[in-house]
């Protein structure tokens, strides 16, 4: 009873706030609409066929009703609304266009345009092959309101079908490539008659042929004819591809076969300046000096700022190679990548060619470097439960071609200071963190052996080797990180990434732990985080990104990852017939972890409108402890709350489980199982602002039983029910550089409540809300 009585309260009060809103913000739309105008309230596709989706026939409509946040206000036209006439003059005026200019002008209906997106539409409707589709409107009109509702019904009749699909190509030498490679044709009997499906496979035969040397061929060469005459409703559709065609100077027209082109020259400009090359032609190519590495020629113009090994590493552009648009865009794309590169252009020159010569191009490859040198102070605020205040900063410098091979060396030093509250006297004292870290990515395997082989030629792959060493002092502790690690990863295609940390080392030494706190934390799992650990672990992650810069459009994201650890340091224990102390071996005197882990991420978002974004994610993860110790390292366990979990827990204060922590100063609240989803609804407000919705769901859970932590297990009859909800509000600062995060998080359902108390219909200001701050979008 209890239960729904909450559950009935909270869908109340947000019924109410909902309408008073929409009665608030509907009541102003139509204030700048004119007298014998009508605000496009809607419009609407509807069809009694499936085989063309409604939103792909929205595209024609010409004309759109505003934009809704929530699929329920138009704000942006709420906010034009607002704005006064334009007499206004002062502070009146400036505040009525400002208003203007963060709006949204109201969509006046517009019977011309309605008349374009019917015909529009039945256009679409006939290139899809329904040849014979008819299409009609209706407006529906309220003058009370000024508003206007548009229907554009489509009626589709039967669509065509190819019967038969035939190719005629005279040049002898494109039709073998082309007809070889039918089996991956985009036109086959018995398929619905479409022109987009046309045009697709104009594109791939022309892909086709430009990968085989055609370096000139385009789709102007490619045309159909369709035949409906013989039966009705069904199509013979022709493919034709005509001969290359010359106009020559008298206006006549030549035609000759195809020509597939050869790479004569490669050279490539490593130090490329195209200003000075642009002003002053004749003396900066008059000054190059010629390199010549694996046949192609490297033009410098005073100091090389690459070696040439390093650039040959990612070209894919060779000499007497038949012409493959895919080694250009492969060459490029593998340039670009390189952080001490800034700007990559290619070029083709056709070579003049004799009467018994074959055609070639010249390929120039023209490369501006990029500024190597940088550095940058980074400053940091902290602010933890129970008062606990910080302040950081971090040094960084980064020298983008140290080696002049393209490699990235990183250096960092942290230092940060926090007030924190001692255990022994809970007094508060300044405890201090001292930082280096340093990297070197090299943009290539380095492999001892086999670096020359095809398979990583094909793929963009870097090793990273990094070093980090980290001091910190507490009030009951002082704890020293040191770390050693070696990482490949590598690229397939434009969405597939790999990684592999064939060597990630980190040794935690723990002293001056005093004895409060020594006490304190002997008869909980968080004694095995405060003794001195050895971590060796590797590590395989695969990830899959389909989203590409400045792309609006929806994209996936997908993360696989195992890991385990110790098993090395194990078998070279028991080879060298170590001994065991407490059933353990120990490396540098200290124990080391045994573990496997693995996890999985997925994230995907959906652009419903230009202003209005849907992003879901998925989180799942398991680590389990065997062998050398029976639990996982402090570092490797899994927490949720916090900016980029359920928001409307702390970090590491949520779980394991039905778990509750009310002594441990220290919020270390973590597990073995991790399980978190997350819907957010994004959407544009004005300015650089951004509004959110969100709701989180998620909890940890340890494999075993453990008395400290009563409840925290993970039962398959029962951890369904301890999935903690949150819900709130956010707004985000979009500076393109960096986007500032607010969010609200408010807890829905909390596991750890009684049974009847756990659903929160008046959640609390102090207890069930908490406010984040964060950098970036949490997902």
């Amino acid at each position: 009873m209890q239960y729904s009585d909450c559950m009935i309260q909270l869908v109340q009060k947000y019924i109410t706030f909902v309408v008073i809103l929409l009665l608030l913000v509907g009541c102003n739309l139509t204030r700048q609409v004119k007298d014998g105008e009508y605000l496009l309230d809607k419009i609407e596709i509807e069809t009694n066929t499936s085989e063309i989706p409604k939103s792909e026939a929205n595209t024609y409509v010409k004309q759109k009703p505003n934009d809704k946040i929530l699929g329920l206000f138009r704000f942006h036209l709420w906010l034009y609304s607002l704005s006064g006439k334009n007499e206004h003059k002062g502070f009146r005026g400036k505040v009525s266009n400002w208003l203007r200019k963060i709006g949204e002008p109201p969509v006046i209906y517009d019977a011309y345009q309605i008349e374009l997106s019917r015909n529009e539409v039945r256009t679409f409707m006939i290139n899809k092959g329904f040849v014979n589709a008819s299409v009609s409107d209706s407006t529906i009109f309220n003058e009370k309101r000024k508003r206007a509702e548009v229907v554009i019904n489509i009626h589709p009749d039967k669509p065509y079908l190819i019967e038969n699909s035939y190719y005629d190509i005279k040049d002898p030498f494109v039709e073998s490539l082309i007809m070889a490679d039918t089996a991956n044709s985009l036109v086959k009997s018995g398929k619905r008659f479409d022109m987009t499906q046309l045009d697709k496979e104009r594109d791939r035969i022309v892909k086709l042929l430009k990968q085989n040397g055609y370096y000139e061929f385009s789709k102007d060469y490619i045309y159909y004819v369709a035949d409906s005459s013989q039966n009705q409703r069904r199509v013979t559709d022709t493919i034709k591809v005509s001969d290359y065609t010359v106009v020559m100077p008298d206006g006549s027209i030549n035609t000759s076969l195809h020509k597939q082109y050869y790479i004569r020259n490669v050279f490539v400009l490593p130090n490329y300046d195209p200003q000075t090359a642009i002003q002053n032609p004749d003396e900066y190519f008059g000054h190059l000096d010629t390199v010549e590495y694996q046949r192609v020629k490297y033009l410098y113009y005073g100091e090389p700022n690459f070696t040439p090994q390093s650039l040959n590493r990612n070209n894919y552009i060779f000499p007497d190679n038949l012409y493959d648009y895919r080694d250009a865009e492969r060459t490029h794309i593998q340039l670009s990548s390189i952080a001490a590169i800034q700007y990559v252009n290619i070029r083709f020159l056709i070579n003049e060619m004799g009467a018994d010569s074959l055609p070639t191009l010249d390929c120039y490859i023209q490369i501006t470097p990029n500024k190597y040198k940088s550095m940058s102070i980074d400053l940091e605020g902290t602010s933890q439960n129970g008062g606990n205040l910080g302040a950081g900063i971090n040094l960084t410098y980064q020298h983008r071609n140290v080696f002049k091979g393209a490699e990235t060396w990183n250096s960092q030093i942290r230092w940060a200071r926090e007030s924190q509250v001692a255990l022994s006297d809970r007094k508060f004292y300044n405890s201090n963190e001292v930082g280096v870290q340093t990297s070197l990515l090299v943009p290539k395997f380095m492999f001892p052996v086999f670096t020359q082989n095809r398979f990583f030629r094909n793929i963009k792959a870097t090793t990273n080797f990094e070093l980090a060493y980290n001091f910190q002092k507490r009030p009951d502790y002082t704890r020293i990180i040191s770390n050693v690690g070696v990482r490949y990863n590598w690229r397939k295609g434009k969405y597939k990434t790999f990684g592999f940390d064939v060597l990630d080392f980190n040794y935690v030494k723990i002293d001056n732990i005093t004895d409060i706190f020594k006490n304190y934390i002997d008869t909980t799992f968080l004694k095995y985080s405060y003794e001195d650990h050895v971590i060796h672990n590797v590590k395989f992650v695969y990830s899959y990104n389909n989203q590409e810069s400045g792309n609006q459009s929806s994209s996936n994201f997908v993360r696989l990852s195992a890991e385990t650890g110790g098993n090395v340091l194990s078998a070279m224990s028991s080879l060298l017939g170590l001994p065991k102390e407490n059933d353990s071996y120990k490396f540098l005197g200290v124990k080391f972890s045994q573990y496997a882990k693995f996890d999985f991420t997925t994230i995907y978002k959906q652009q419903l409108t230009l202003r209005n974004t849907l992003v879901y994610r998925f989180f799942a993860g398991i680590g389990i402890p065997y062998g050398n110790q029976s639990v996982l390292p402090f570092e490797k366990r899994y927490f949720s709350g916090g900016t980029s979990g359920v928001r409307a827990w702390q970090v590491r204060t949520l779980g394991p489980g039905v778990f509750y922590n009310n002594k441990m100063n220290y919020m270390n609240q973590s597990g073995d199982i991790k399980i978190e989803g997350n819907i957010e609804y994004r959407f544009k407000l004005f300015w650089v602002m951004e509004g959110a919705l969100f709701a989180d769901a998620g909890n940890v859970w340890v494999l075993n039983k453990n008395e400290d932590q009563p409840g925290g297990e993970f039962l398959y009859n029962k951890f369904y029910k301890q999935i903690a909800l949150g819900y709130g509000p956010g707004l985000r600062f979009d500076f393109n550089f960096f986007v500032a995060r607010l969010d609200l998080g408010i807890k829905a359902y909390n596991p750890v409540l009684s049974d009847g108390h756990r659903w929160i219909g008046s959640p609390d200001i102090k207890s069930d809300m908490v406010l984040n701050l964060g950098i970036g979008y949490p997902f």
